[in-house]
């Protein structure tokens, strides 16, 4: 009997775990979407709590490595097909919300547990694996091997990353582990057991890299941002940098969405750091309808409202409108803060962003840009204006 119970609690905890099924809430101001039909602002407050339940149904599965191809998250892609697997079970109820003109509705958002395998984690193993060429030297075995042990595992999946370099490589491995190692001095082979661990649908959505040559340091003039705006009918790019960080902003417009990449490079040594966007047209989230940053980011979101430090008065203010704000307390040297945002222009003829970066040397801020126009708390900001 007791036995019994025990497996029907491990079957209700794993069931429990997998979080198939939620209710979740929406709300929307019928004025901004007064262009719209009703039936057309049912569907945007069905989409919008699809999305709210997307962490809450697939989990840490969604949230992987950020990868960027042509300048946008790969996550995203990602992101956008787990959304299209939600499905809502019975009939959305629809009513009139606590303020002034807003409608809710609440949706009860379910995915099958067929749909939650394909986002899972797979790993891979490699039993006796060895690398034999006499043409590296013995110092670079060890690397060339690794090499080669990343590119069998990811071939296991997609053939055509046969000539993946070690780099590339490492962003599509999430978990990589050698044991029972060992090297042969009389054939001049290194030989091992490994195990990696990949998510099929980022090797799925995966595009090798341009080969691109790193631009000399001497080229970047200290604290002096550099702007360059590249126009397309579809993509626009702005860059900025300085000795400490490289920035990079892509932009588009869908229908009336504006869809964000923020690329901050740290260039300079590893310090802790941050990337920050503001919206001086907004006081709340309510227009942002998507939001992610690389995993090793922390990000917050602060309203109207919320207390923020000001650069120049040295004391906590209260907020005058919207930032969102990402953070890592180890940023290496060479690594890349993100954050990339969806963002409603309903009714909209231009977005303001004020984009600005950190990296803290004990109490010394390297900043980027370094000087210009100040946002709320009087820190410099590269503002983009985002035009219809």
């Amino acid at each position: 009997m007791r036995l019994l119970l025990a497996l029907l609690l491990v079957t209700n905890i794993v069931y429990a775990n997998s979080k198939l099924e939620t209710v979740k809430t929406s709300c929307i101001l019928q004025s901004e979407y007064s262009g719209k039909t009703l039936e057309q602002q049912k569907e945007v407050l069905i989409n919008q709590a699809k999305r709210d339940a997307l962490e809450e149904l697939y989990g840490s599965l969604i949230v992987s490595k950020t990868n960027v191809e042509n300048g946008k998250l790969i996550s995203d892609k990602i992101k956008q097909k787990a959304i299209g697997a939600i499905r809502v079970k019975g009939n959305p109820k629809f009513y009139n919300g606590e303020n002034f003109g807003e409608i809710c509705s609440d949706i009860k958002a379910y995915i099958t547990e067929k749909d939650l395998e394909k986002y899972s984690q797979k790993q891979v193993s490699l039993k006796n694996f060895c690398f034999n060429d006499t043409t590296v030297a013995t110092k670079d075995i060890k690397y060339k091997a690794k090499e080669k042990a990343y590119r069998e595992i990811l071939t296991k999946y997609k053939p055509s990353l046969r000539n993946i370099s070690l780099e590339e490589a490492q962003e599509l491995i999430h978990k990589f582990n050698i044991s029972k190692d060992k090297f042969d001095f009389n054939t001049g082979s290194y030989c091992f057991d490994a195990i990696g661990s990949v998510y099929p649908y980022e090797l799925e959505l995966y595009k090798a890299k341009p080969t691109s040559h790193k631009k000399k340091k001497e080229e970047v003039v200290r604290e002096v941002p550099r702007v360059v705006e590249t126009k397309s009918n579809t993509l626009k790019k702005i860059t900025f940098a300085n000795d400490y960080l490289e920035g990079q902003v892509s932009y588009k417009i869908v229908g009336d969405e504006a869809h964000v990449d923020i690329f901050i490079d740290n260039i300079y040594r590893s310090l802790k750091g941050g990337v920050s966007v503001s919206f001086p047209q907004f006081t709340n989230s309510r227009r942002i309808l998507d939001t992610s940053s690389n995993k090793a980011s922390t990000l917050k979101v602060y309203k109207k409202g919320s207390k923020l430090w000001n650069a120049k008065l040295k004391k906590v203010i209260r907020s005058s409108y919207l930032l969102i704000e990402g953070w890592q307390t180890s940023w290496r040297k060479h690594n890349m803060q993100s954050i990339s945002l969806v963002i409603d222009m309903y009714k909209m003829d231009e977005l303001v962003l004020n984009v600005r970066a950190v990296l803290v040397n004990g109490k010394k801020q390297l900043l980027l840009p370094a000087y210009g126009r100040e946002d709320q708390q009087d820190f410099p900001v590269k503002q983009i204006i985002i035009k219809r």
